[in-house]
């Protein structure tokens, strides 16, 4: 038989709360890899009121200590399985100057040795 606590009228609990549900949580641990249910429930325990967050991969890996790849494709998986709405990802990126590939006066590629050869010109992507 198991014995449910005395509730102790004067202790408040502080902090923000998930609801977790007992059918969730088994639906969850039938459905997800155990990386899957561990990125849900730091993103669910994150934001418990499900306002939508932004949050770097790095930040969520070092937490759970499992690699940035990992994280990258438990999202993809939760996004997939609806657990997660997963809004277009905006991407910080630098470009390191490695050569460029330019064309020629005779329309042959060649590969540039320093990249300050290639004639800079405004890329826009939409």
């Amino acid at each position: 038989m198991i014995q449910k606590p005395e509730k102790d009228s004067n202790t408040k609990v502080t902090g923000k709360f998930y609801p977790l549900q007992n059918t969730e949580w088994v639906k969850a641990c039938k459905e997800l890899t155990h990386t899957q249910l561990s990125v849900l429930y730091y993103l669910r325990s994150a934001d418990p009121y499900s306002n939508g967050m932004r949050i770097r991969a790095s930040t969520i890996a070092d937490e759970l200590q499992i690699s940035r790849q990992a994280v990258y494709k438990a999202i993809d998986a939760l996004s997939e399985k609806a657990y997660i709405e997963k809004e277009d990802v905006e991407y910080s990126l630098k470009l390191r100057s490695r050569g460029c590939l330019c064309d020629s006066l005779e329309n042959r590629p060649q590969l540039s040795t320093d990249g300050d050869s290639c004639k800079p010109t405004a890329t826009v992507v939409n």
